[in-house]
C-alpha cells in the first residue's frame, strides 16, 4: 500500500543471478491502473465452485455482495490505462523515481518490468494499492479498509490508523484500551469511505495501547 501523501514513488531497481550475484541489465518499466469491481465483495468462505449453476445476474440477484467469477481476482482485472513508462539499467541506476505520483487516482495497480538476458525475456509483475490518508475516498469497494499509517511512535508524535468500508450506512464501534481497561469509546458511520484517526502519543503511554474498531455487516464480523 502506498499513501498519495508521500508525494513521490520510488521503485528500486536491482537484477541478481541465480546466485544472487547482481548483473547488468537493461529494461523497461510500465505502471497500469486496473479496473475493480463495482460493488463490494465478502471474502469466500470456502474454495470457488468447478461451475455455477445460476447466471451472473441472477446470482448477484440473490447474493449481491458474494463473489461469483474471478473477480476477486486481481490478475482477471482489465487494465484501465497507463500512467507511467520508464526505463532502468543496472547496476549503474538503483531506483527509479515516478514522475506525477501525486496526480494518480486511489486504486489498484499493475507494475511490469521486462528485461532481456543472454538473449531470453524475463519479466516480473507486481501488484499495489494506491491511497490516499487525507481523503474519503476508498482505493475501491472494500468489505473492509484499514492501514496503520504510523503505529510505532515517541511521546510527541502522533498515531494514524485510517480505517473505511465500501459498504452503506456501517456503524463502527471505536475503543481505545490501554492497560486492559477501556479507557474511551465511540461510535461513528462510514458510507462507502475511510476516515482517518490520529491520536497524540504522550508520556503517560509509555508501555502502548490498543485501538479496537468493530462492526458487523452483512452476515460479518
Amino acid at each position: 500500500k502506498i499513501d498519495l501523501q508521500n508525494k513521490k514513488l520510488i521503485i528500486p531497481s536491482k537484477t541478481t543471478n541465480l546466485s544472487n550475484e547482481p548483473i547488468a541489465v537493461s529494461g523497461t518499466v510500465t505502471i497500469s491502473r486496473l479496473q475493480p469491481p463495482d460493488h463490494v465483495q465478502k471474502n469466500r468462505l470456502w474454495q470457488a465452485p468447478d461451475r455455477s449453476y445460476l447466471l451472473r445476474d441472477e446470482f448477484f440477484k440473490v447474493f449481491p455482495n458474494d463473489i461469483y467469477g474471478t473477480e476477486d481476482q486481481l490478475t482477471k482485472w482489465k487494465v484501465l490505462e497507463q500512467v507511467y513508462t520508464g526505463s532502468f539499467d543496472t547496476p549503474e541506476n538503483d531506483s527509479l523515481q515516478v514522475q506525477n505520483f501525486n496526480k494518480w487516482k486511489p486504486g489498484v495497480y499493475v507494475l511490469e518490468a521486462k528485461a532481456s538476458y543472454k538473449q531470453q525475456e524475463v519479466k516480473t509483475t507486481r501488484y499495489f494499492t494506491v491511497y490516499n490518508s487525507t481523503g474519503t475516498e476508498l482505493p475501491y469497494p472494500l468489505a473492509d479498509w484499514f492501514v496503520p499509517i504510523k503505529v510505532y511512535c515517541e511521546p510527541g508524535e502522533t498515531a494514524k490508523v485510517l480505517i473505511g468500508s465500501g459498504y452503506d450506512d456501517v456503524s463502527v464501534l471505536y475503543e481505545l484500551e490501554k492497560d486492559h481497561v477501556i479507557i474511551d469509546t465511540m461510535r461513528f458511520t462510514l458510507n462507502r469511505s475511510q476516515r482517518l484517526f490520529s491520536l497524540p502519543v504522550k508520556e503517560s503511554d509509555s508501555g502502548g495501547f490498543y485501538l479496537h474498531f468493530t462492526f458487523l455487516k452483512d452476515g460479518r464480523l
